[in-house]
């Protein structure tokens, strides 16, 4: 969902498939192309909900706006070095504030 959906380039498939198969099984809830969505969708949805109008997903151009609809950040993404939350291995962890390793406890009942 960090991925940037851009038309004409590989990151398209989000739009012309994954998304376009979610937005066809279920019209009745809001759909977004990433998070963030520097635009959010250029055709497929009504603009006052972001719901699928039955018609194919685009998205805008990453240059069609002089500014950005949605961004956030930045934050430290996740805490786990087997699934890091971002694209690609992220070569800053451990960070300085990650939290301990717990030692693991026996859970359940014991008699």
């Amino acid at each position: 969902n960090e991925c940037q959906v851009v038309m004409g380039t590989p990151s398209e498939i989000y739009a012309t498939f994954v998304m376009q198969t979610v937005a066809e099984e279920d019209d009745t809830r809001s759909i977004w192309p990433s998070s963030p969505s520097k635009h959010g969708w250029k055709t497929g949805v009504y603009t006052i909900d972001s719901r699928p109008n039955g018609r194919p997903l685009s998205t805008w151009g990453p240059d069609d706006f002089k500014s950005d609809l949605e961004t956030h950040g930045p934050y430290m993404r996740s805490y786990s070095k087997e699934f890091p939350g971002v694209n690609g291995w992220d070569w800053r962890f451990p960070y300085k504030n990650t939290p301990p390793k717990l030692p693991e406890a026996t859970i359940g009942t014991s008699f």
